[in-house]
This record gives structure tokens, C-alpha cells and sequence, in this order.
């Protein structure tokens, strides 16, 4: 099975489109299929390279245009896909439409029908959306916000669905963790993701002294590359609202959440309804950051980790217990397994767009 993943990384919207997608890549080429990644200009596959730390693990095309002219890509990637014939796109941009999608499928069908001469030969589309400004018309959906609920009534149009925390697509390091809850806090997580604006890793330290050990990934500090063996090792964390989120919920790291951007302040709600994490609130806001030192402490507090201790040991560690447990069955690091394995499952049973090949 050839399947093409579509998506870009640059300093305009930098890697999280291919960092997850990479993780799904390498699910399905565990389970047999065939990767080629279709970027859009030379800077993406650099970006590629990077990530995946070996500059010929991928098969790679490159279309040789500027990010963000999504029209313009539809007749080199019909032709592209005269040459590779593949059975599915998987599509992971902010770029594209509902429209864009339409055009994709009958621009793909009309080049491969005239080649071919098959009824139906156009590959199977799945898009990777976590925007949710359009619903689209595709093979397959998927989508890892909090609110599954209401993903279920947005999305209409697409055959299949995957939708909720489960399919969260973390890097294969997180995949089935199995974490553990110790009787005291004795390490804390500080993590403010790529960017720290307002100085939130210094500040946080100063705040959480009573815990013996802090581990710090924000810039500035060393470069953590076994993430999910760091988080193991915690017993508590603060984080801003971003896929380290996810991260936690995989490792059962309980974990008091901030937002420093409107996308942020979102999804830190929605993980808090969602029964993940304790919101902090927007730092953004003078209220927030006025209440920051009582907040965290009364927090801290309240999980064993400081000397006046509002609840007694064995109430903390039950506390903890319940929370990890309760985010580790929202995401548990296995959300690219289930997306490959579902992309698979439909190709078997013959329900993509390629049915002429998939049958």
C-alpha cells in the first residue's frame, strides 16, 4: 500500500504539522505500507530531515512551491500521482478549504482515469484538522480535541471519523507508557513549550522550591530528547497548554495547565471540562499573574508537595492516583497506532477512493 502524507514545516508555522504526521508514518510503514511525504519547497524537507534525524528515512517529493498556494498544487500533484498511483493522501494543513479538498478528489480522478481507464481510481483522502473551520468531504477525519462531543456534531461529511483524545498522534515513545504514582512528590515539571514570552520557567521555579527536584523544557534550557522517560520521573507538573499536554495525560503526570495565547486558552479549558488538568488561567491577564505565587502553592499544597499541607499524605497520594489515572485513559500514547491502523482497515475492506485497487 502506497500512502502520501501532505503536510509542511517553516518558520512561519514551524513543525507541528510534520512532527505528528511523522509519528503516524511510522505506524503505518510499521504495519507494511509505503511512506512518501509530498512537501511543498526545499525548506520543508529540511525541516523533515531534522525531525526525523536521518536525512534518507523518507521518501520525499518536493513540488517547488511557497507555502500557502494550496490551488497551485493541484496539477503537480494529479501528475505526481499518475507516476506513484497512491491509495491514500493524508493532508495536515492549515492552508487547505473544503473547496481545495472537492477540487483534489476530481482533479486526481479525471488524470488518473484518462490514464488508467478505471470507474473510480482516485485515492482515498483523509485530512488531520484540529481547527475545525470547515467540515470536509473526505474518506477519513480526524481530529484530537478534548471535546469529542462536539466534534461528532461538527463533522458530517466524511465517511469515517476518528475523533477525541484516543487518536492523539504522540511520538512513538509514548505509545503505551505505564506510569506511576509514588508515595510524596519529590520531582516537578516546569514546561513552557517553543516560545517562553513572559519569563514563565524562571518564575515558576522560584515558586515550587519546596519540591526537592525541578526539571525545566522551555528555551534556554538543555534540549530533553527522551521526553517520555523525563515525564516517567515527575510527580507533578506545570505546563503550558500545547501537545505536552498530551504528553502528560500519556505519562499520568498531574499536572496544573496555563495559557499564553487565545488556541491555548481553548484547549486548556477544554482539557480542564475534560477532567485532564487543573487550569492556572491565562497569563496574559495582570489577574492571573497577581495570583500566580497563591494559586501554585495552594495547588502544590494540596498534592503533598509542600510542608503545610492541607490534606494528609495518604489523601495526596490517593488524589494523585486518581488524577493520573484519569488522564492516562484520555490519551495514552497510542493515537498514531489507531490512525494507521484504521487507514489500513478501510483500504481492506475497499471504502477509500481507490477501490479499483483496494478490492
Amino acid at each position: 500500500m502506497r500512502i502520501w502524507i501532505r503536510a509542511d514545516a517553516n518558520e512561519e508555522i514551524a513543525s507541528g504539522h510534520l512532527a505528528r504526521t511523522l509519528s503516524i508514518a511510522g505506524e503505518l510503514r510499521r504495519l507494511g505500507a509505503r511512506v512518501r511525504f509530498v512537501l511543498a519547497e526545499e525548506e520543508s524537507r529540511s525541516w523533515l530531515q531534522r525531525l526525523s534525524g536521518n536525512p534518507d528515512e523518507w521518501e520525499v517529493s518536493v513540488l517547488g512551491l511557497s507555502y500557502g498556494k494550496p490551488d497551485e498544487e493541484l496539477p503537480l500533484l494529479a501528475k505526481l500521482a499518475e507516476r506513484e498511483q497512491p491509495d491514500w493522501i493524508l493532508v495536515d494543513s492549515y492552508a487547505v478549504s473544503g473547496d481545495w479538498f472537492e477540487q483534489l478528489r476530481s482533479t486526481l480522478a479525471a488524470a488518473l482515469k484518462e490514464k488508467q481507464g478505471a470507474e473510480n481510481p482516485a485515492p482515498g483522502l483523509a485530512f488531520l484538522d484540529d481547527e475545525r473551520a470547515f467540515d470536509p468531504a473526505v474518506d477519513l477525519v480526524i481530529n484530537y480535541d478534548p471535546d469529542a462531543e462536539s466534534l461528532e456534531s461538527f463533522y458530517q461529511k466524511a465517511s469515517f471519523r476518528l475523533l477525541g483524545p484516543k487518536y492523539a498522534p504522540l511520538r512513538e515513545q509514548f505509545a503505551d507508557l505505564k506510569p506511576a504514582v509514588r508515595p510524596s512528590v519529590r520531582k516537578i515539571l516546569i514546561s513552557t513549550g517553543g516560545t517562553d514570552p513572559y519569563g514563565m520557567a524562571k518564575r515558576l521555579q522560584k515558586l515550587v522550591q519546596c519540591v526537592p527536584e525541578t526539571a525545566v523544557m522551555a528555551p534556554g534550557y538543555p534540549r530533553v530528547e527522551k521526553v517520555a522517560e523525563l515525564l516517567l520521573g515527575c510527580d507533578l507538573a506545570i505546563s503550558a497548554a500545547g501537545t505536552t499536554l498530551y504528553e502528560l495525560c500519556a505519562a499520568g503526570v498531574p499536572t496544573l495547565a496555563f495559557s499564553m495565547s487565545d488556541n491555548q486558552e481553548l484547549f486548556a479549558k477544554q482539557m480542564a471540562a475534560a477532567g485532564a488538568v487543573t487550569y492556572l488561567g491565562d497569563i496574559r491577564s495582570q489577574e492571573v499573574l497577581a495570583e500566580l505565587e497563591k494559586n501554585v502553592a495552594s495547588w502544590l499544597s494540596e498534592h503533598g508537595a509542600a510542608e503545610a499541607r492541607k490534606r494528609s499524605a495518604g489523601e495526596a497520594l490517593l488524589l494523585r492516583q486518581q488524577e493520573s489515572a484519569r488522564m492516562h485513559a484520555l490519551t495514552d500514547g497510542l493515537g498514531s497506532r489507531r490512525i494507521a491502523e484504521k487507514l489500513i482497515q478501510i483500504s481492506d475492506r475497499g471504502c477509500s477512493g481507490r477501490k479499483d485497487r483496494l478490492q
